[in-house]
């Protein structure tokens, strides 16, 4: 979310100029992703008040339908539901039913609406929330490409409920507490008594309902006063109805009352003609004003309640046998349990809008809510948003985005960003694509493209720094879900090679050009950058200009030409008449126009270039003609000192001149030599008293700085071709004053694949520059005892006044220049 921070949270960089990448933030000297940069959360959500679970033990089952495009079988997410404090998260796999399924027992807290200021986010419903997350975690697949391609036709959520007891009891009396015994229709039950059962979680489903009534006692164990005065065949019953449209509507005769057990089970569903609106608030009980979510049992005939005082009567006055016990119709315990599905449908906008459940794609920073199209050719949502489009099948699938978010803008209206690059910080081995870099603005949470005019690039692609002109057009927004809210978005994004851009130093709105005009000033001003702050301030002020700011040093000037350059330009105008034909043309034309290129080398009749990811190298083909271009020798930005590479802006550039010189029956590749690395593998044994871990370190320093000394002192020289000779490197290592001896030593050309032990080293191509490897395999000899010294001599006399044979490999006769030497 942070961008430009070491750890994308925030914390200060300590890269060089406060340098980081655009699209992903690598290392220095990695082609890895860091690790301490925070992993995005990709996947999707589901609202519904079918996720309305307030207690008891409850199952959740979320079905995946319809599946095209991938498999999903076997995939974990991380599953967070709302509750009262905050999110509830378990880490589900799918099944091979295309199923998650959440388990929650009496123990765990309740599944509430989301809320806004509790759970975070803009999430537009009032309904519970299941958000479904990919794990993004270090050691674990990341399975997004698996999946990120896959649509589904449906949604379905069901929910089953076991031992829920928290509902809206009342009767003929008046409420009832279900939380202890109660009498459900009163102590003294008659002839259409009745018992009220309502509960919001369950009548605002369409779900399928059974009771567990535990009575006290079955009325059959006392039942005789009943049989006295009612016919054996006859006993009470329940009638059952919904409350629909403010009517009760029978039903059916519902067995509620305990016969043979002391447990009763009735059943009873909920339809849609007496279901209710979605209600999270607490239960009430019924009342008259209410017109569904209410069921009624209403006894017929009761269990000779009614007929009883008068038996007691009768007993007192005229005496004889007392009336037996009456039953007592007490519930000691009512719960329920009950399942409830839902489909959300995601082939068509009609079907989708008609129900209540959403779908959201969970985006790093943001969320989206979908809306399936409509029509016959509309296609089935994805089931997580999509990244990295349309790079399937490009190797590496190495793609990235970049957001800014600009505050206070009023489209239409032009955006001008001075973005700030470490230039040459590109890697320069990466083909960079033709129009690499898109650019696109946010509008009602989908990106639209620029159109090619409305884009002013002065980066080449996030090549050099410069100015950005966006024409940000008047159907741009700045209220959405996928990034923060109140700012208008502009994305940056590359499909592939995102190291082929610079990494970035700064971003600033409001910026301009300022080109220095002269006022007879010092002929050498124009060499010297001015510091970043040198302009503070306009010479002529203006209102509608709050502040001013040079927040970098100047930049592309040159001296006032000499005499002697100018008479060199001239002479070498007058030969090349301003046309690259001959390869001298090509070199002095461009040493001319760019004096930060060190050296260049013309190679006519060579191919070299990158044709679909492919390297093709041809050093016979006629019609074509390479440029290798060396640059700074020490580029501050280099991602390696040791490969002194022209940032790909600057062979841009070159090439784009060029073009302009020469014919157009030349095909022309500007491009960076390839170095080849040398790396000498021996063995050392080190004079006493020299800690061998420094040293090991000094001495494989000392023979990078001994075969590439232009990357570490100033005027020395780099050249094409040359050669290296073991036997000169072999005595160079012997004559460091801290070496006794080496042994086994052996000198590896890094070539592809590399060569085995050589004698002499030469370059395997005519582009080719051979360099130090980063650093060179060296073992340290252990210590030897006296005796075994003097056996490795072959001397009889004491080891003590000998030193070990020396071993300096085999000596080629040959006289080197120092030319060849560097």
């Amino acid at each position: 979310p942070i961008a430009n921070s070491a750890d994308g949270l925030g914390e200060k960089l300590t890269s060089t100029d406060g340098q980081w990448h655009p699209f992903g933030n690598k290392t220095a000297l990695s082609k890895k992703w860091r690790i301490d940069i925070p992993g995005a959360e990709i996947g999707f959500a589901v609202a519904s008040n079918y996720l309305y679970l307030t207690e008891a033990e409850r199952t959740i089952t979320l079905t995946i339908k319809g599946i095209s495009g991938g498999a999903l079988s076997g995939v974990r997410f991380r599953t967070l539901l709302t509750t009262e404090k905050g999110w509830q998260e378990t880490v589900v796999t799918v099944n091979a039913s295309n199923q998650l399924i959440i388990n929650l027992s009496g123990a765990d807290p309740a599944i509430v609406p989301y809320s806004a200021k509790v759970h975070g986010g803009a999430y537009q419903t009032t309904f519970p929330v299941l958000k479904c997350l990919l794990p993004n975690t270090p050691g674990t697949a990341y399975e997004y490409e698996k999946i990120k391609r896959l649509g589904a036709t449906s949604l379905e959520i069901k929910v089953a409920v076991v031992g829920k007891k928290t509902m809206a009891l009342s009767g003929s009396t008046g409420p009832l507490d279900g939380g202890k015994p109660f009498h459900p229709f009163g102590p003294a039950p008659s002839n259409k008594s009745v018992f009220f059962l309502g509960d919001k979680e369950v009548f605002q489903k369409i779900s399928n309902v059974t009771l567990t009534a535990i009575w006290k006692e079955s009325y059959q164990n006392y039942a005789d006063f009943f049989h006295e005065h009612t016919p054996p065949s006859t006993h009470p019953y329940t009638a059952f109805s919904k409350l629909q449209a403010g009517a009760w509507v029978p039903e059916s005769t519902n067995e509620f009352i305990a016969l043979a057990g002391a447990t009763t089970n009735p059943s009873f569903s909920v339809s849609t003609t007496n279901q209710i609106a979605p209600d999270f608030t607490p239960n009430t009980f019924f009342a008259n004003g209410d017109v569904a979510g209410f069921a009624k049992f209403e006894l017929t005939g009761d269990w000779g309640h009614s007929v009883y005082p008068n038996a007691l009567a009768r007993y007192s006055r005229d005496g004889g046998t007392i009336p037996a016990r009456l039953y007592d119709p007490q519930l000691l315990s009512l719960s329920l349990n009950y399942d409830a599905t839902s489909i959300i449908p995601l082939a068509g906008t009609a079907a989708y809008n008609s129900q209540r459940g959403r779908l959201f794609h969970l985006q790093p920073f943001g969320f989206e809510l979908i809306v399936p199209g409509s029509g016959a050719t509309a296609l089935l949502p994805f089931v997580v948003p999509q990244y990295n489009t349309g790079t399937e099948n490009l190797i590496g699938n190495d793609g990235g985005e970049w957001y800014i978010g600009v505050k206070d803008l009023l489209p239409p209206q032009t955006l001008s960003l001075l973005i700030q690059v470490a230039e040459g910080s590109a890697d320069p081995l990466v083909e960079k694509p033709e129009n690499h870099v898109k650019w696109a603005y946010l509008k009602n949470n989908h990106w639209v493209a620029f159109t090619k005019d409305a884009v002013a690039d002065g980066t080449k692609g996030l090549l050099q720094s410069g100015l950005i002109r966006f024409a940000v057009p008047r159907d741009a927004s700045n209220e959405n879900t996928i990034l923060t809210s109140g700012l208008h978005w502009i994305r940056i994004s590359v499909e592939t090679a995102v190291d082929a851009v610079c990494r970035i130093v700064g971003v600033h709105a409001q910026g301009t050009r300022a080109i220095l005009s002269d006022n007879n000033n010092d002929p050498a001003l124009n060499a010297l950058p001015l510091p970043a702050s040198t302009i503070s301030k306009l010479q002529e002020s203006d209102s509608a200009v709050k502040k001013t700011e040079q927040p970098y040093a100047t930049f592309g000037g040159r001296p006032a030409e000499t005499g002697s350059h100018f008479f060199t330009r001239v002479s070498e105008r007058l030969r090349h008449k301003h046309r690259a034909i001959t390869q001298w043309d090509y070199e002095h034309i461009i040493l001319e126009e760019f004096p930060n290129i060190h050296k260049v080398k013309c190679l006519n009749h060579l191919r070299f270039e990158q044709v679909n990811g492919q390297a093709i190298y041809r050093e016979l083909a006629p019609g074509h003609v390479t440029l290798i271009i060396l640059s700074n020798l020490r580029n501050k930005n280099a991602v390696n000192p040791l490969r002194p590479y022209t940032s790909l802006g600057d062979l841009e550039n070159i090439e784009a001149f060029l073009k302009r010189y020469t014919t157009c029956f030349a095909k022309l590749h500007v491009k960076n030599p390839i170095f080849e690395p040398v790396k000498a593998y021996f063995d050392v044994k080190f004079f006493p008293g020299y800690d061998e871990t420094f040293y090991q370190k000094l001495l494989s320093d000392e023979i990078v700085r001994f075969l590439s000394p232009w990357a570490f002192e100033n005027g020395e020289e780099i050249g094409f071709g040359g050669k290296i000779y073991k036997s000169v490197l072999i005595n160079f290592v012997e004559e460091r004053p801290y070496v006794d001896y080496i042994e086994n030593f052996r000198l590896i050309h890094l070539t592809e694949p590399p060569k085995p032990d050589q004698e002499v080293v030469e370059p395997t191509k005519l582009c080719s520059i051979l360099i130090s490897a980063d650093q060179h395999d060296i073992t340290v000899l252990p210590e030897v005892s006296a005796l075994n010294a003097a056996e490795d001599c072959g001397c009889a006399a004491p080891a003590a006044t000998r030193r070990p044979k020396r071993f300096t490999g085999q000596l080629i006769s040959t006289t080197l220049s120092q030319d060849e030497r560097k």
